[in-house]
């Protein structure tokens, strides 16, 4: 059909009469204007039936027909097609009527006698776009009441929520099943960083009671040995073989404070918020190998040797060498402690275009391929890990922050029972911050 036109059903009895509104309404009084497809109904029931199989722009209703008197016609028409306008016609100017039918929602009462070619076709029209914008307004208004349930019971869960958290419940959780109205975006983002925000609460309550429980016993109970070795070596008269021993066991547990001290340093500076990074060319071949020396000592308490290899190439990077020290520290350090007695370690250092890459491989009991997404993760340990070997479960995550901090890639390459192969990757044109 033409955009230009619309359909409008005329019921009314009298053919004569069908045939001039028929004509007035086809009638343009200027270019622009809509004209009209007329069907005819010659009574209540056969328009009935039209409207409850076809679709009009608009419906015109005389008053009088042979089934149907006065508003009765209309009630019931208007009951059948409740979203189409309705435009009543009448052969006599009743006020009452005419009142009545335009409260009950007719979109206009005309009386026939007053009507032409000109004017008919101007008022239909009309009707037809105040139905629209009526309908227009109450979508609106139902809109905006079912937006203000949705304000309400967001509001409501808040409250519900903080009255929690104020009572201390960090189990708290307000943002529901997910099911509200994508026109809510922003209201149910609120329940969402509510929720956020309260995770963040519980996970450092439960880093808080992790941390006294690591310095509670991590560290009361190195130095409580050191310091009965400390006390015994006052002896002058202790045989040297047993003066070397406690000594090398006075140092262990110093190096274990000293240790743990370091990780609670990074991850307090984790914690508070961006990572500055103190860049400067750093030669990850020299850093390597200085690591290496460092634990030397370390491994040697369990029969170990560390091997260091250099592939050719520039090893230079723009990073933070402490930092870095730091990364390789942790990951050497694992490999002693997880790693047999007896074993070989190496350290590796490959330049690459763009990169350079520091492998450590041990011969250690391997990891679960279940567990190598997540020992990235604070206060994670392999599910496999004889839990008599101490641990944070802060060193792999620090490795992580740190290596990402400088736009890098940190990643485990594991089979259960035949060792693991720790990588970074490290861009050789550092960032000036992290986060």
């Amino acid at each position: 059909m033409d955009q230009g036109t619309s359909r409008a059903l005329l019921i009314e009895p009298s053919v004569q009469d069908a045939g001039l509104v028929a004509q007035w309404l086809q009638a343009r009084e200027s270019p622009g204007d809509r004209v009209f497809d007329v069907r005819v109904a010659s009574s209540l029931a056969e328009g009935l039936e039209r409207v409850r199989s076809e679709r009009f722009d608009v419906v015109l209703l005389d008053l009088s027909l042979p089934d149907s008197q006065g508003l009765d016609g209309f009630r019931r028409l208007h009951s059948a097609a409740p979203d189409e306008p309705v435009v009543l016609l009448s052969g006599e100017a009743e006020k009452e009527l005419a009142h009545a039918a335009l409260t009950e929602g007719a979109q206009d009462y005309l009386e026939k006698r007053l009507l032409d070619s000109g004017v008919l076709g101007r008022l239909v029209r009309n009707a037809i776009e105040r139905h629209r914008l009526l309908a227009a307004c109450r979508r609106m208004a139902r809109q905006a009441v079912e937006r203000e349930l949705r304000v309400r019971g967001v509001m409501e869960r808040l409250r519900v929520g903080f009255s929690r958290l104020a009572a201390g419940d960090l189990t708290v959780r307000v943002s529901g099943d997910g099911q509200d109205s994508s026109d809510a975006e922003e209201l149910t983002g609120l329940l969402s960083s509510f929720d956020t925000t309260v995770g963040h609460l519980d996970e450092l309550q439960n880093v808080n009671a992790q941390l006294r429980t690591m310095a509670a016993h991590d560290m009361r109970s190195p130095l409580a040995s050191a310091m009965l070795a400390l006390s015994q070596l006052s002896d002058p008269k202790m045989e040297p073989q047993k003066r070397a021993l406690l000594e090398q066991m006075m140092r262990r547990n110093l190096r274990k404070v000293l240790s743990l001290i370091d990780t609670l340093l990074d991850y307090f500076v984790l914690t508070s918020g961006e990572i500055q990074l103190a860049l400067e060319e750093v030669d990850l071949a020299e850093v390597a190998t200085q690591c290496a020396r460092d634990l030397e000592a370390l491994a040697s308490e369990r029969r170990q040797k560390i091997e260091t290899e250099i592939v050719p190439g520039d090893p230079c990077v723009t990073a933070d060498r402490l930092k870095l020290v730091r990364v390789l520290d942790n990951l050497l350090g694992n490999a002693i402690k997880y790693s047999s007695e007896d074993d070989t370690l190496a350290i590796r250092v490959e330049p690459a275009a763009d990169e350079v890459r520091v492998e450590v491989v041990d011969h250690g009991p391997g990891i679960p391929r279940d567990d190598q997404g997540l020992i990235f993760e604070r206060f994670r340990r392999a599910s496999h890990v004889d839990r008599t070997v101490r641990g944070s479960g802060l060193g792999l995550a620090i490795c992580r922050d740190y290596v990402t901090a400088h736009g890098g890639r940190i990643w485990v390459e594991s089979i259960r029972g035949d060792g693991s192969r720790f990588a970074i990757a490290i861009p050789r044109k550092g960032r000036a911050s992290g986060s």
